[in-house]
């Protein structure tokens, strides 16, 4: 019977590191355009959500992970690299 190729130590922990990486990215992200659409006016009400808002969340939210971003695309790279190959 024909083995299965597996992924070896190194690979997995790369492999988890980028679904930590990609779910930390995820979230906080999320919680960035979330926060930056309810920002409040000086005069204490709400400011309503336009197209304006959701380009400057967009571009701050890029900037701010951009970083963490290039961590994931490193580890992504790592954990296909990797990846366990038939022989």
């Amino acid at each position: 019977m024909e083995e299965k190729p597996t992924r070896g130590l190194g690979g997995r922990l790369a492999l988890w590191a980028f679904y930590a990486c990609c779910c930390y990215f995820l979230v906080s992200l999320a919680r960035y355009l979330m926060s930056a659409s309810s920002d409040e006016s000086d005069t204490g009400s709400n400011v309503y959500f336009t197209f304006h808002s959701l380009i400057h969340g967009a571009a701050g939210a890029l900037f701010k992970y951009s970083g963490p971003g290039l961590v994931a695309v490193t580890l992504g790279m790592i954990a296909w690299y990797t990846r366990p190959r038939g022989r």
